[in-house]
């Protein structure tokens, strides 16, 4: 079973980026450790106007640990960051009771 879902948390930058930018986002990646979050995400927009505005949030972002630009098009930008796992959505996706394998932001 696939699981769809919206969600809107203010700490968030996934969130912030789809409800501030209307950007398409991809997860490429994810792992953790017991203290941080490590995510390879791509992010897609028509306008290059878009991805420039998002790529200046990405590099201004306070809760970030650790971010790297590791592709950059007119139209896209992927990257890797790293979080602290204060995020409640992370509880959630470390849970056993919840497997999700496709996750539509």
């Amino acid at each position: 079973m696939d699981v769809t879902y919206i969600f809107k948390y203010d700490r968030c930058f996934a969130s912030n980026l789809i409800q501030n930018y209307h950007i398409k986002m991809r997860l490429i990646s994810r792992s953790w450790d017991t203290d941080q979050l490590m995510e390879t995400v791509s992010i897609y927009s028509e306008s290059p106007e878009i991805i420039n505005k998002t790529a200046d949030f990405l590099k201004n972002y306070n809760d970030f640990e650790h971010i790297d630009i590791l592709d950059r098009t007119k139209n896209t930008v992927t990257f890797r960051v790293t979080v602290t796992t204060s995020c409640p959505i992370i509880d959630v996706l470390k849970s056993s009771l919840v497997k999700i394998r496709k996750i539509r932001l």
